[in-house]
């Protein structure tokens, strides 16, 4: 009969962490509750997510279900073990004595009984609905229900006994118990209420116990028993310290009680009967029946546990017993085993005559089972005790943490990959670690480093930063060298500190407390925190268990046997060496025979020196006795590779029918037994292969298919291990494959998945992790019974049936490729690596680079997958085989040419364009004849676009042979290049005849393109005609620019702004128009119907005579119009002035100025004090410049009459220009300076002086009788004296005008006399105003000086008359 294993699974590993579990707050009507305090069991390294106490419960409706009491006895959680139903937790308002149970009622709900500290029994009501929902249906309104418990008085409830959904027993320190019996006024809408009923020992001693003290009694109940429903016995059984059993009936109370004595006195004194048992309540009885004659239940019988604590013998005995009528009569007894000496006893279970056993050995869990005969006078029993134990301890002791540092890479990564390798330490374990670890040093006085108080996402990360943060490299005091000898001891101490945390946490989760019974009848050992069943070894485990106890084994087996014998003797660095070339070896192409390979690696690792002399002749001895040695390695190979439990065919196929159910806990036990099964198997082959190395250079003469067989064995169990390593957190890659229908997990982080969960009640359970066999087992079908499950997906995997490590088979590459989709890159390079380069291999490693970042590598992988394709591909069937399975729609490619196109697509799936693009061409220079290219020219030229490759891109573009692709990807350039701001490259570009096609894009992009964005396509456009000489274009490009920015001046914040660009848009458009013939200096600009031309100066047009084609200007084409290069210098002038006015605009309001007339602006300009500009616009677009100089001439006179000139400057900012300030003299006389070279300027023959005239009028009026200045009355008198003589007489100025007359008569004179005779009649003179300046002297009463008024008169009459007479003669 083989022997059972122990398989465990962490319940935290599983399931989501208690932040995330569904929760619910028991009410209670009872006030004032004190806090609960800490149990006294929660020692060191307890959690709040250890459990107190647990128990499985099972029922057809809703499978297994766990019960923990869990945050130090506050709250009990039911975790499903035969559905992934999440688990739910109730949170009681006081401590909750043992024992709560689930009972089940009508099979439509579970009913929770629990009894607290404070007296109160709850019962917590849950729905169980069809789907196995199970409790996360909405709850009902009277969910949780209190029973106050009144007839307790002074005694204490040492444990509490469900004993059915009617019943429950507490069992109290003075002997007694108290019987709380539910009585149901409504089955459906009811009101609880529970009959208590008290019997307490009729003995003289129960009279004394209220006057004992109440913490320890003799007669202190510490385990009752009942016999489990249905049944209609209502009889309690009780078992006290002081080994006294009792029978207690409803009618009679104690009805029958016997002190235990050890099987009648055979096997024990009655000092050890006569010694209190521990005070601590747990399980002692067991009350079953059995069938007697015709089939009647015979009993019921109590089995009673006595351990011994002081025995040398054994840790306790087991005695039945029945009662008959009233009387005890002992039954039946055994021993325990002779190895459960010093051993507690945790648990037991009877079932169909098997007795189980849990027993605590030095805090690990052992189990023991035996039949155990239930019959009636069964007597004293010897039972032939199996053992059931873990196959290798996980726990990280110090001597992994000294082997780890031997080992190559950087201390925290080898730390951090130990901690989270599977099974070592739960998510719970790490968790509490990492907690007490940065509390600790929180707690401490000083500043702390700033890693302790950041919150992390994922607990590796978190483990990462914090762990070690404390160390600091220092200098040495003396020398200022840097201790860094000491900085690496310190951070190792600090790891190993942190590990030893974490070790002894993990070591009070494995705590046993419980033994339950699930569905198929088997144990189920329930820890703190783990769950383990007792599973029938393999025949791997098994060889492996006997091998370790130095077991004789069959003589088939010598070889086997003499080889692990070996491999225990040589040293650990010795073994590391081999195991290393043996690796080597799996990693290398075959280029030599493998027998040649494996002796050079055998020489590199170890020589017979490196053996004790005595091991070496033994070995060589055991060696040589085997007579055949081929036949002792395939006979070892068929143990290693051996799936003798896979599921056959025939009970596959019902399977497929009717699918066996499956659970989170169920797939991670099977994923625990792979792993284990998987670990034996690296074993037994690891010692095979230094049979190999030790027989070294004699390997020649073995066959060489069993040599290859071997290795690729070897290869096989070297992957499945690696996975079993690996823990599954979340994926390495930013994002999952698509095709993944679950959520991703990766290999980095085992607990990163459940630290990132936000689960809400009512929904499914997240997908849990365990390793990464554990993500691939999810996704296969399997058996759902152990070890038949184990081995059937070891034979899907296909790894255990490679005959060669020189290929790489379907079932190795499809591993390889379910990795790659999942997520977990690291972990397909690893795997990929020990595989030989097939073109199925180098297809997924392609694709892994490809997922992983590495696209240069990838293309050269991929290149060599090319050539399978095709007529002249030539692959083995082998290699088919394995291609096809990762290729899309598992078929091999017609060609070269559609390879090509997939890998193509497969790089633009991840925007690899440099990279598609090499694919892309490959595929064009091997299209078949008759496919059409173009998408694939389309391709390489946008996607040298998209690179910025824009001279490839162009070179593609002249040599395609498709004129469409031409013409559309030669505008994807243009715009590409105007977007990456490379105009200068698109400029020194040759299109050719495409040069066309480059205008019409540009052209269309300014003209509809937003100009106030960039790229400025205008510029560019103006540009590019400027450089091909094309000046009117130019011009006629920026013209347009310009009129567009000024038809977007609508919003008054952008109106300066647009107003600039405009303003630069028209000067551009000037200075290329200006370059061009004078003859051919205009433009053609085109007008919309309906085109609003408002703020544009409006031009007359000149009227054509001669015939005007309808075809060509009718109604239905657009109106043009003509600009020219005046027209544009007017249009610049006029928005500059505007400009110029809406910066002067101290209100930030500038945005008005930009509708006003040519007039209005230079108004505005003189108003302002621009003179300026105001001058050269109003010269510019020929506008009067009266008001502008009558201005300046007020300003002189201001400037000239102020007593302080030099405060005026401030408001005079056309006299703080550098060319006037220069100037000589006071402030007035350089504003009269400034006014007579404006006259001098801009006043002319062509202005008929009318700007000087102004000026003069100005100044007589502004101040009569002011003199003007002596050069503008010179400018007058020179071009109209007879002006300058009206304007006297328009002011009274009598006697400026007789001066003016007598100076006009006179020079026409001195002109008279210098012209021929004959000619001088044609002199002119104003004789209306010289008569009128004589009749105003004669008339005129105002003068003071009347004298020299009268003499000036006459003056003039004799100079008019000496001129009338020259001219009469």
């Amino acid at each position: 009969m083989n022997q059972n294993a122990l398989i465990a699974v962490h319940l935290s590993s599983l399931f989501t962490s208690s932040s995330h579990v569904t929760t619910h707050a028991v009410p209670t009507a009872r006030r004032d509750i004190p806090l609960a305090g800490t149990q006294s069991q929660s020692g060191s390294g307890f959690l709040d997510g250890h459990a107190s106490y647990t128990s499985l419960f099972h029922s057809p409706i809703t499978g297994n279900v766990l019960l923990r009491v869990v945050q130090s006895g506050l709250a009990v959680e039911l975790i499903s073990m035969s559905t992934s139903v999440p688990p739910v937790r109730f949170i009681f308002p006081a401590s909750i004595l043992p024992s709560p149970a689930l009972v089940l009622w009508r099979n439509s709900q579970i009913h929770l009984l629990v009894v607290t500290s404070v007296g109160s029994l709850h019962r917590v009501i849950l729905p169980i609905i069809e789907g196995g929902q199970l409790w996360h249906e909405p709850l009902r309104k009277d969910w949780s229900r209190e029973w106050r418990i009144k007839k307790l008085g002074s005694n204490h409830i040492k444990l509490v006994h469900v004993q059915d959904f009617y019943s429950v027993v507490l069992g109290l320190d003075n002997g007694g118990i108290l019987r709380l019996d539910a009585d149901f006024v409504d089955e459906e809408q009811y009101n609880e209420h529970w009959n208590e009923s008290e019997y307490r020992l009729n003995t003289w001693l129960a009279s004394l116990l209220p006057t004992l003290p109440s913490s320890s009694t003799p007669s202190e109940v510490i385990s009752l028993a009942s016999l489990p429903p249905p049944t209609d016995d209502t009889d309690m059984y009780s078992f006290s310290r002081d080994r006294v059993l009792r029978c207690w009936s409803i009618s009679k109370g104690c009805r029958a009680e016997i002190t235990v004595n050890p099987g009648g006195g055979q096997t024990a004194g009655t000092d050890k009967s006569s010694m209190l048992l521990e005070p601590r309540a747990h399980k002692l009885l067991q009350v079953y029946q059995v069938k007697g004659p015709k089939d009647s239940p015979e009993g019921p019988f109590v089995l009673v546990f006595i351990p011994t604590p002081t025995s040398v013998t054994c840790g306790g005995y087991f005695q039945s017993y029945l009662l008959n009528t009233g009387q005890w009569q002992p039954n039946g007894s055994c021993t325990c085993s002779d190895a459960s000496v010093h051993w507690k006893m945790q648990d037991f279970s009877l079932v169909d005559g098997t007795l189980h056993i849990l027993w605590e050995k030095q805090g690990a869990a052992m189990m023991e089972m035996g039949h155990f005969d239930t019959g009636k006078d069964a007597g004293h029993q010897e039972i032939a005790w199996r053992s059931a134990s873990y196959v290798r301890d996980t726990e990280f002791s110090q001597t992994d943490v000294d082997d780890l540092l031997l080992q190559p890479g950087a201390l925290a990564d080898k730390f951090l990959q130990a901690i989270f390798h599977p099974g070592v330490f739960s998510s719970l374990t790490l968790h509490g670690a990492i907690r007490d670890y940065t509390e600790h040093y929180l707690s401490l006085p000083g500043p702390h480093p700033p890693e302790l108080s950041i919150s992390y996402a994922t607990l590796s990360e978190n483990i990462a930063s914090i762990v070690g943060c404390t160390v600091e490299l220092t200098r040495d005091p003396q020398t200022d060298v840097l201790l860094y000898k000491q900085y690496w001891s310190s951070l190792r101490r600090d790891w190993e500190g942190f590990i030893a945390r974490c070790r002894e946490i993990e070591r009070s989760a494995r705590w046993p407390l419980a033994l339950g019974v699930e569905s198929a009848g088997r144990p189920v050992l329930i820890e703190r925190e783990r769950v383990a069943e007792s599973i029938e070894e393999d025949t791997p485990l098994k060889i492996q268990r006997q091998l370790k106890i130095s077991s004789m084994l069959d003589p088939g087996y010598s070889l086997l046997e003499t080889a692990w014998v070996l491999k225990s003797k040589l040293s650990k660095p010795l073994m590391r060496r081999i195991e290393d070339e043996v690796l080597n070896i799996l990693g290398q192409e075959f280029a030599f025979p493998l027998a040649d390979i494996v002796g050079e690696a055998s020489n590199r690792a170890f020589s017979r020196e490196d053996l004790d002399e005595g091991i070496e002749s033994w070995a060589t001895t055991r060696f040589s006795a085997i007579e055949d040695v081929d036949q002792a390695i395939r006979t070892t190979l068929d143990i290693i590779g051996g799936l003798e439990k896979a599921v056959k065919q025939e009970e596959d196929e019902v399977e497929l029918i009717i699918p066996p159910p499956t659970s989170e806990w169920s797939r991670a036990l099977i994923t625990a037994y792979t792993s284990e099964t998987v670990e034996a198997r690296y074993e037994l082959c690891l010692a095979l292969t230094v049979a190999l190395f030790f027989f070294g250079d004699d390997l020649s003469g073995y066959d060489p298919t069993l040599l290859a067989e071997v290795f690729a064995v070897f290869r096989g169990v070297t992957m499945l291990r690696f996975l079993c390593h690996q823990p599954a957190g979340d994926p390495d890659s930013a994002l999952p494959n698509a095709n993944d229908t679950t959520p991703g997990q990766g290999p980095e982080d085992v607990i990163t998945r459940f630290s990132n969960l936000h689960m809400s009640r009512g929904v499914s359970n997240p997908t849990p992790t365990y390793s990464l066999l554990h993500r691939l087992l999810a996704q296969t079908g399997h058996a759902s019974v152990l070890p038949a499950a184990a081995h059937d997906f070891l034979d899907q995997t296909g790894l255990l049936s490679t005959l060669t490590p020189a290929n790489a088979t379907k079932s190795e590459v499809l591993i390889c490729e379910r990795l790659r989709v999942l997520g977990y890159k690291e972990a397909t390079k690893q795997l990929l690596a020990w595989l030989p380069r097939t073109p199925a291999v180098s297809y997924v490693l392609g694709r892994l680079w490809i997922d992983t970042g590495r696209p240069d590598d990838a293309v050269l992988v991929l290149q060599g997958v090319a050539g399978c394709f095709g007529s002249d591909g030539a692959l083995s069937a082998e290699d088919i085989e394995a291609l096809t399975s990762v290729l899309p729609g598992a078929q091999l490619f017609p060609s070269e040419f559609a390879f090509y196109l997939h890998v193509a697509e497969l790089f633009r799936s991840q925007s690899l364009i440099s990279n598609e693009i090499t694919f892309t061409k490959l595929a064009l220079e091997v299209s078949p004849a008759g496919v059409d290219v173009a998408a694939l020219w389309a391709t390489i030229i946008k996607g040298y676009t998209d690179l910025g490759l824009y001279e490839d891109a162009y070179a593609a573009i002249i040599v395609t042979p498709h004129d469409k692709i031409k013409q559309h990807c030669v505008e994807q350039l243009v715009f590409k290049m105007c977007e990456d701001d490379v105009i200068d490259r698109l400029m020194a570009l040759n299109f050719g005849e495409l040069a066309k096609d480059v205008e019409a894009a540009l052209s269309f992009k300014a003209r509809n393109a937003d100009p106030r964005i960039r790229p400025p396509y205008a510029q560019i456009l103006y540009t590019w005609h400027v450089l091909r000489g094309e000046y009117r274009n130019g011009a006629s490009v920026m013209y347009l620019r310009a009129r567009r920015l000024s038809e977007l001046q609508g919003d008054p914040a952008q109106t300066v702004s647009l107003a600039d660009q405009q303003a630069d848009a028209l000067v551009v458009a000037t200075n290329a128009l200006s370059i061009t013939d004078p003859k051919s200096a205009w433009i053609v600009v085109h007008v919309g119907p309906g085109s609003s031309k408002e703020g544009w100066q409006s031009r007359k047009r000149r009227k054509l005579e001669s015939f005007i084609p309808a075809e060509k200007f009718g109604l239905d084409h657009r109106d043009v119009e003509i600009v020219t290069l005046s027209d544009m210098q007017q249009e610049y002038a006029l928005l500059c002035a505007k400009l110029a006015l809406s910066r002067k605009d101290l209100l930030g309001n500038g945005g008005k100025y930009f509708a006003m007339s040519p007039w209005v602006a230079v108004s505005k300009l003189t108003q302002a004090g621009l003179f300026d500009i105001a001058m050269a616009t109003g010269r510019i677009l020929e506008v009067d410049m009266t008001e502008l100089f009558q201005r300046l001439a007020i300003q002189c006179l201001r400037l000239t009459a102020a007593p302080d000139p030099s405060l005026l400057e401030i408001a005079a900012d056309w006299l703080l220009t550098d060319k006037v300030s220069s100037w000589p003299g006071t402030t007035a006389e350089r504003g009269w300076r400034y006014l007579r070279q404006s006259l001098e300027r801009h006043d002319s023959a062509e202005t008929d002086f009318r700007y000087s005239k102004a000026v003069f009028e100005t100044l007589l009026s502004y101040e009569r009788g002011r003199d003007a200045p002596p050069w503008l009355v010179a400018s007058l008198e020179e071009h109209h004296p007879d002006h300058l003589i009206r304007a006297c007489l328009k002011y009274d100025l009598i006697d400026d005008a007789l001066d003016h007359t007598l100076n006009l008569v006179r020079k026409a004179k001195a002109s008279a006399s210098r012209t021929p005779s004959k000619q001088a009649g044609s002199t002119w003179l104003p004789y209306t105003v010289i008569d009128a300046v004589v009749n105003a002297a004669e008339t005129w009463r105002g003068g003071e000086d009347t004298v020299r008024t009268a003499k000036l008169r006459d003056a003039v009459l004799r100079e008019v008359n000496d001129r009338i007479k020259r001219v009469g003669r």
